[in-house]
């Protein structure tokens, strides 16, 4: 995500899917660590 966002802008439509799958993964991870 960090090397599209450097290349691409933080505003390219491949930033921000990049962006929201890692949101997706780090809500699971969080709400694993919680049980």
């Amino acid at each position: 995500m960090i090397a599209v966002g450097k290349s691409k802008g933080l505003n390219h439509p491949s930033t921000i899917k990049f962006s929201q799958e890692l949101d997706v993964l780090l809500n699971v991870y969080q709400k694993n660590q919680l049980k």
